[in-house]
């Protein structure tokens, strides 16, 4: 880690030289929270700070705004779907339950487990099933027909010439 920080503060001073010093900073800053996830933006922040002194902290407070704003927005995206699931499986329990009484734990840890398409797949065969065992399983997909096979060409046999010894006299 230590390394690190060096060769990062080695090019936070290079950043520092340039005309567009905060411009530079600012796409720095994105791709070490891109490449560096594990190291904490304080940490980040305390490198830059002592690199380039106060005049970066304007850049760094923008730049750590975008990073909290782009964690919140994909938050709320997981979370949403995260619901979403929650309440596919809720409402398809609250079927199955209706249509074939308690379900047992296999199946409520299959419900919980299924991706979107499975369910949705389960959801609709709930209005055709008699029982809670063709919800869950997936039909036999439809053999490929055979065709007759031609017989293989067979070329005809040639005779075989006679041997000398076998010449007719």
């Amino acid at each position: 880690m230590e390394c690190e920080i060096a060769r990062i503060k080695a090019t936070l001073d290079e950043v520092a030289a340039t005309s567009e010093a905060s411009v530079a900073l600012a796409a720095l800053m994105r791709y070490l929270g891109a490449t560096h996830p594990a190291m904490p933006a304080s940490t980040l922040r305390k490198i830059v700070m002592e690199a380039l002194g106060p005049e970066a902290q304007e850049v760094m407070v923008d730049i750590f705004e975008d990073i909290r704003d782009r964690g919140q927005r994909e938050g709320r995206q997981r979370g949403l779907q995260e619901g979403q699931h929650e309440g596919r499986v809720k409402a398809l329990t609250e079927l199955l339950v209706r249509r074939f009484g308690s379900l047992p734990r296999g199946a409520k840890a299959r419900l919980r487990d299924a991706d979107e398409a499975t369910l949705s797949r389960w959801t609709l065969r709930v209005l055709d099933a008699t029982r809670l065992e063709d919800v869950f399983e997936e039909p036999a997909a439809e053999k490929p027909r055979r065709t007759a096979r031609a017989a293989p060409r067979r070329e005809p046999a040639t005779p075989k010439a006679a041997s000398p010894s076998r010449a007719p006299r």
